[in-house]
C-alpha cells in the first residue's frame, strides 16, 4: 500500500488549523450541488450506506432547505441525506475533529467525495482513489 506523501500529511495539519481558526469555513454545504446527480445514482442502485469522503463540517446533514429538481421544481426542505434517499451516512473529514475517524475496514453502498479531491496532491491520488474503491460496494462520486 502506498502511503501519504509529507505534503498531504502537512496540508492536513494546515487544514486541521484552519478548522480551528475559521469555524464559518468548510460547511460541508458544497455536495448539494451535485444532490440530484448523486440521487439518482443512489436509486439507480439501490444505494442505502453512503460515505462522505471530505464532508467538512456536516452542516448539509442538519440543515433543512428546499432543493431544485429536474424541471425546475422545487422540493420541500430536507437534509442533504434525505435528499439523496441514504438510511445512513458516515461522515469523515480529517480536519475536522467532529469527523475525523475513519471508517477502517467498513464498506458503504456509495461514497460521495465532492470538492476534497482538489485539495490532494497529485502523487497521492492514486492511493485515495483506490481507498475510495475499497469502501464503495456500488459507486463513487
Amino acid at each position: 500500500m502506498i502511503t501519504p506523501s509529507d505534503y498531504y500529511k502537512q496540508s492536513v495539519e494546515l487544514g486541521q488549523q484552519f478548522q480551528k481558526n475559521n469555524p464559518k469555513n468548510w460547511a460541508g454545504n458544497d455536495s448539494k450541488s451535485y444532490h440530484n446527480y448523486i440521487r439518482f445514482l443512489m436509486d439507480r442502485y439501490a444505494a442505502r450506506t453512503v460515505l462522505d469522503y471530505g464532508c467538512g463540517k456536516g452542516q448539509q446533514y442538519t440543515d433543512v432547505v428546499p432543493y431544485g429538481l429536474p424541471g425546475g421544481a422545487m422540493s420541500e426542505p430536507m437534509t442533504f441525506q434525505t435528499r439523496i434517499n441514504a438510511e445512513s451516512v458516515y461522515k469523515y473529514d480529517p480536519c475536522v475533529p467532529e469527523f475525523d475517524q475513519e471508517p477502517v475496514g467498513q464498506q458503504f453502498d456509495a461514497v460521495i467525495c465532492t470538492q476534497v479531491l482538489g485539495s490532494i496532491p497529485d502523487a497521492d491520488i492514486p492511493w485515495i482513489k483506490n481507498k475510495l474503491m475499497r469502501y464503495a460496494t456500488k459507486f463513487v462520486f
